[in-house]
């Protein structure tokens, strides 16, 4: 239901009966619709005036009953009680300043205290990495920054530090087969270090000259394949193992389809074993030839 709108006329007379309040609330209904009005405006600052000098004497009663706050440090406390007096006083400059210098200092101590959390919290993550309990130290920091409703950026940072140093530990225990020969194995081994922290440069570099040894490897195999293949074709074809021959064709040519020792030999074992086949053949009709006479 809509506040009737009284003119400025009732509403200064209403002033001056002492009823400071009704005319402060028809004051502010009156201006919502005669924004310009200037006598108006000047009698509303008046009255705030007025409402504030009255108020004074219990805001500042107010304020001293939680004085005993500053010396306890409870600066949370203390910004809630102001926040309470402020409805009664919302200008009132020593307010202002006493809510200003809690604010500040509770911000200080809030900083304070995610400095001595953070501390603690690293002193514990770094006693599980000199223990080598990176699962330990990892979960630790997972479930501190899931518990936490505005969490430290520095635990993210964290994070990242102990995933690097699991990594170097992982490198310097394994040194030994990282210089290996098995470059296939040491490459799944850098790869899964990778996923683990993609953003790490060492292992980013580590990961990059690992594939261009693993491309070498495969090249560098591929061509023995092929050699101890075409050797293997010659030696069956001239031992007269054509089928043997055929079967060592058709596995290199599915490796390298262009392979020309693999094409060649093919063709020719196909043509011998229809030769073979032939030749059998005609043994068997010449065979049951002979007994039928």
């Amino acid at each position: 239901m809509n506040q009737e709108i009284l003119s400025f006329e009732n509403i200064t007379n209403i002033y001056k009966t002492g009823r400071i309040n009704d005319a402060y609330n028809a004051l502010n209904n009156y201006l919502i619709y005669n924004t310009q009005d200037n006598n108006a405006i000047n009698l509303l600052n008046k009255i705030k005036r007025e409402i504030l000098s009255n108020n004074l004497k219990k805001i500042d009663e107010a304020i001293m009953r939680v004085e005993h706050l500053w010396k306890e440090k409870k600066y949370k406390e203390l910004l809630n009680a102001y926040l309470e007096i402020k409805k009664f006083a919302p200008d009132y400059e020593k307010l202002e300043q006493l809510n200003k210098k809690a604010y500040n200092l509770y911000t200080k101590q809030l900083e304070k205290e995610n400095e001595d959390q953070f501390l603690n919290i690293k002193q514990t993550v770094i006693t599980n990495i000199q223990n080598k309990q990176y699962k330990q130290a990892l979960e630790f920091l997972e479930h501190t920054i899931s518990a936490s409703k505005d969490p430290n950026p520095a635990f993210k940072q964290l994070v990242t530090e102990v995933k690097r140093t699991i990594i170097d530990d992982k490198l310097k225990s394994n040194s030994k087969y990282l210089n290996s020969s098995d470059i296939p194995k040491i490459f799944e081994f850098l790869k899964n270090l990778y996923d683990f922290d993609p953003t790490y440069p060492k292992i980013q570099k580590l990961l990059v000259d690992s594939q261009k040894k693993l491309i070498d490897y495969y090249k560098n195999k591929k061509v023995v394949f092929e050699k101890d293949s075409e050797r293997q074709i010659k030696i069956l074809f001239n031992t007269n193992e054509y089928k043997k021959c055929l079967q060592s064709c058709n596995e290199l040519l599915r490796s390298t389809i262009y392979n020309k020792i693999g094409i060649k030999y093919k063709q020719k074992a196909e043509k011998a074993i229809i030769n073979d086949n032939f030749k059998t053949a005609y043994q068997k009709i010449k065979t049951n030839a002979v007994t039928l006479t």
